[in-house]
């Protein structure tokens, strides 16, 4: 019955059957008596001490205690053997006494149902690890009188021996995947048998489930727990404390270019345990190498390695100067070429001094590995620049620098742009004063663009004029249009400078000169006309030629002709006078010729 111990009858229980009683329960003292001193006092003074402070957990694990100890069960007054009782009896009565054997009031009836004892448990299997020797079983199943507790022994071949002071509570969520025994301090490095049985409530023993395991020393792989380095020229020297347990049979040396691996083994068959060292010299100097140790077994089975430490192997000696070193200056960078080192050169340092300095500047930051360099400069003026190259092993040992290489600068800073001074398109033509930029002697050359618009580019017109030009003149324009000019600077190296500001100019009607006076002849035939002569006429001009017979009214009576020569088809009779003017290309006519009388029938 589980009654909480601050209700324990302090006379026990009365057990009836059949109207009869069978049995009074109280306080076994033989079970009691082999109980632990501390544990048999404290049961005595339980009941009171429960009756002042009332604690559900500790109740409980009172219970478990009460159903899986069947003794401490009968000590405590809450379990009875009775010899002799019928076995017919289906049913009792149990009935709480006072401490005088008097029913205290209330009581329970009880079913007896028969039972047997619990199976061997299923499932049983032990596994080795770190902590101990861990055994495993299934849980009891649905019975209906479940079991609580169990007993473990263990054999190493001298006799099974308890490894219980106490009857163990199992509890009803056990589950086979998590382990319900461990044993913490099992002999190692030999095989040994456990034995577990199941125990039910009425102290009843089942039978023995067994089974076999070889307890393995963890602690023998443990790996060291420190291990120094120590860097020589040549080699590197791992050293570690000894392990104290004399289970461990060697050690094992790995060495990965990672941290993480993959790992080789150096020492195949393992080294022995009075010689905690190790030697590395097959490296290559400046390389990082990573190193864990592992501990052996007395089986030749190894343990999880150490924490990896890291090592820089030393070179032996430094690089030798790198060769052949060349630069190639372009407008904006030199680039730099050499020759490539073989063997352990981690990269190569480039430094730079210009013309009367004596400092070198170093031009990369993190070393270089390529054979080649870009000195990205930018425009320049020109000048001169020295390069020399270092080469760094992968030890940070520096060679001696390379041959110096001298390379002079192309000037590619451009002039700054020209200006229009005046402008004027007077006379049918255009005239523009040009002033350069200071200083003048930057600029080389001027180039004339012109365009239709403002923010036309506009196309070069006429050849180059030298720097200290001061006026250009264009006459292939026409008059009444309207043009835009800006000039371009060059300097002797061919840099071109930007746009200079657009000027705006409007061509005038050119000053016409006056012609000399034409020839003209009267021809009959094939058909009546007036051949007219004169002199050709001046670039983009025409001649126009006019008639007149009444020295008031004049016609038109040829052209505008770029010709010398014209012809009047309708002269007319009488007297008749010519003379001839000059036209430009916007319609402007020029002073007329002398005139010119011609009579004909």
């Amino acid at each position: 019955m589980l009654i909480p111990p601050a209700r324990w009858p302090p006379g026990g229980f009365r057990i009836d059957a059949n109207g009869k009683t069978l049995a009074r329960t109280s306080v076994d003292s033989k079970a009691l008596s082999r109980l632990p001193e501390g544990e048999r006092e404290a049961l005595r003074r339980l009941p009171a001490r429960a009756r002042k402070t009332k604690s559900p957990g500790a109740a409980v694990i009172i219970y478990g205690r009460l159903l899986s100890d069947w003794r401490f069960a009968r000590a405590a007054g809450m379990g009875g053997v009775f010899p002799g009782a019928p076995r017919n009896i289906k049913s009792v009565q149990i009935q709480p006494l006072n401490a005088r054997g008097r029913p205290a009031g209330g009581s329970l009836a009880c079913r007896l149902d028969p039972s047997k004892a619990p199976p061997a448990p299923a499932g049983l299997r032990a596994v080795s690890m770190g902590d101990g020797v861990m055994l495993y079983w299934q849980a009891f199943g649905k019975k209906t009188f479940p079991v609580l507790s169990y007993r473990v022994e263990r054999d190493t071949g001298g006799g099974a021996k308890s490894l219980m002071l106490q009857a163990p509570f199992l509890p009803f969520g056990h589950k086979a995947k998590q382990p319900a025994y461990m044993d913490r301090l099992p002999p190692l490095e030999q095989e040994i048998t456990y034995q577990v049985r199941w125990v039910d409530p009425l102290g009843r023993k089942g039978s023995w489930a067994r089974v076999r395991v070889y307890s393995t020393d963890f602690t023998a792989l443990r790996p060291p727990a420190r291990i120094t380095v120590k860097i020589d020229k040549d080699s590197v020297s791992l050293h570690w404390p000894k392990s104290d347990n004399p289970r461990t049979a060697g050690y094992v040396v790995e060495r990965a270019y990672l941290n993480t691996g993959p790992y080789e083994v150096l020492t195949p068959r393992g080294l022995p345990t009075n010689q905690p060292e190790y030697r590395d010299s097959k490296l290559k100097g400046g390389t990082v190498y990573f190193y864990r140790v592992r501990a052996m077994g007395p089986h030749g089975d190894l343990g999880v390695p150490s924490d990896p430490v890291a090592a820089q192997a030393r070179s032996t000696a430094v690089p030798s100067a790198p060769q052949r070193l060349k630069a190639d200056a372009g407008r904006t960078r030199v680039r730099l070429s050499w020759e490539l080192l073989p063997g352990n050169v981690a990269g190569y340092i480039i430094e730079r001094r210009a013309e009367g300095s004596p400092r070198w500047s170093r031009l990369n930051a993190t070393l270089r590995q390529p054979p080649r360099y870009d000195d990205l400069l930018g425009p320049q003026i020109g000048g001169m620049l020295a390069y020399r190259v270092t080469a760094v092993s992968q030890d940070n040992l520096k060679s001696a620098p390379s041959k110096i290489v001298k390379v002079r600068l192309i000037d590619t800073t451009p002039p700054l742009p020209p200006r229009i001074s005046t402008a004027s398109g007077v006379g049918g033509k255009v005239t523009l004063g040009l002033q350069a930029a200071a200083p003048v002697k930057d600029t080389a050359r001027i180039y004339v663009l012109r365009g239709g618009s403002v923010d036309d580019p506009g196309l070069v017109i006429g050849k180059p004029l030298p720097g200290d030009a001061g006026r250009f003149e264009d006459t292939w324009v026409q008059p009444g249009k309207v043009y835009w000019y800006h000039l371009v600077a060059a300097d002797a190296s061919g840099n071109r400078s930007a746009d200079g500001q657009a000027v705006e100019v409007r061509v005038a009607s050119p000053l016409l000169p006056r012609p000399e006076k034409p020839v003209v002849n009267y021809v009959a035939k094939p058909v009546p006309m007036v051949k007219i002569r004169f002199k050709q006429p001046p670039a983009r001009l025409s001649v126009l030629v006019q008639s007149s017979v009444d020295d008031i009214h004049w016609r038109t009576a040829a052209g505008p002709t770029n010709d010398s020569k014209a012809s009047d088809l309708n002269p007319g009779t009488g007297a008749v006078r010519y003379r001839i003017r000059y036209r430009a290309t916007d319609g402007s006519l020029g002073p007329p010729s002398a005139e010119v009388t011609l009579h004909h029938p």
